[in-house]
């Protein structure tokens, strides 16, 4: 299936999630010990894989009352909503199963072991993200694995706070 948006959609889509979306900050709890066992944790989906997906849910002018769901872009998850059964969006699945499928990137139930840092910030731990948008900008982000600031392509849109517009900014953040 092949998904078209009009030029204007395009335009309000790409201001609404310029304006209204911001990342928030992963909030870690610290411990006494320099290293915190994470078992059995079931990740947040945190990546749309379409961009229709960030489309407010839209029920159209016809006035029929059709279950249908929409992905909330603010509680990151499939909703229900009353359809009127025309026009609308292509943010609308007849099953949750559908919208899941379509909207969410499922992270596996994974067993990992986070060494803490305490001198820095939560966001210096997330993993690159690039955005859902299709920028092209260079950026530089704290890769936790190899300890050191690295370049990365930000689309231009959502992302995390771990994205910096200097390599000097990143460092002087995380390492």
């Amino acid at each position: 299936m092949i998904y078209t948006m009009k030029k204007e959609q395009i335009f309000w889509v790409s201001v609404y999630l310029l304006l209204d979306c911001a990342s928030a900050p992963l909030s870690a709890v610290l411990e006494t010990e320099d290293y915190t066992d994470i078992t059995d944790v079931e990740l947040p989906p945190l990546k749309l894989l379409h961009s229709f997906c960030a489309l407010k849910p839209d029920n159209g002018p016809c006035r029929a009352m059709i279950k249908q769901f929409f992905f909330n872009i603010h509680t990151q998850q499939c909703e229900e909503f009353m359809y009127g059964g025309c026009e609308g969006n292509q943010n609308r699945f007849a099953t949750l199963e559908d919208c899941e499928e379509k909207c969410t990137e499922v992270y596996p139930k994974t067993r990992t072991e986070i060494k803490l840092d305490k001198d820095k910030p939560d966001y210096c731990f997330l993993d690159e993200d690039s955005g859902l948008c299709r920028g092209y900008l260079t950026r530089y982000f704290y890769n936790n694995e190899t300890k050191k600031c690295e370049e990365f392509k930000y689309g231009g849109c959502l992302g995390n706070q771990n994205n910096f517009m200097t390599l000097e900014q990143c460092k002087r953040a995380c390492e």
